[in-house]
């Protein structure tokens, strides 16, 4: 008896489909990077996002900020910046342009709360919203009046003796 079996197997997957980003997870990327806007959501943001949610890449992997701007790339995702431009923030030269102040300024005006800004990267970049015409113009110098009028502490100044008998002054 000499009988032959036959045995079937499925044709296996081409690297390029196994290796290729899930369609559901590209869909997160981009929802992540569009509904981001009262808060910072970064390239490396959106990938601990990923990552709490339960996302892995094709090897089972966790998704890290250089992952994520690959994806972005591959699949033409635009990033945060490109968003934000989009949704009219000027950068911190256009700012400074329109408000006759240096670039510097407006760094301080940003950080101080002055003016609204967004991150945009993991540099610690920001781009900037628009004034609204009837808000009154920000002026120079204002981050330290701003500082200015914080509560001091009364401080008094001892002089003290050390073995040695040099005297030294000491803020209490």
């Amino acid at each position: 008896m000499n009988e032959t079996a036959g045995l079937e197997i499925d044709k296996p997957k081409p690297i390029a489909q196994i290796r290729k980003t899930r369609p559901e997870v590209v869909q997160a990327v981009d929802e992540l990077l569009e509904t981001c806007t009262d808060r910072p959501c970064t390239d490396r943001q959106v990938a601990e996002r990923l990552n709490e949610c339960g996302y892995k890449n094709w090897k089972g992997q966790s998704f890290t900020f250089k992952k994520l701007i690959v994806i972005r790339k591959a699949y033409g995702l635009r990033g945060r910046y490109e968003r934000l431009r989009a949704r009219g923030l000027r950068t911190t030269e256009e700012m400074a342009q329109q408000l006759g102040v240096g670039p510097v300024t407006i760094g301080h005006w940003g950080r101080d709360g002055i003016l609204r800004r967004q991150p945009y990267d993991n540099h610690h970049r920001y781009l900037y919203k628009p004034l609204d015409p009837a808000e009154p113009l920000p002026r120079k110098g204002a981050h330290k009046r701003k500082a200015a009028h914080a509560t001091v502490r009364p401080t008094t100044l001892s002089l003290s003796l050390s073995r040695k008998g040099r005297g030294y002054l000491a803020y209490t």
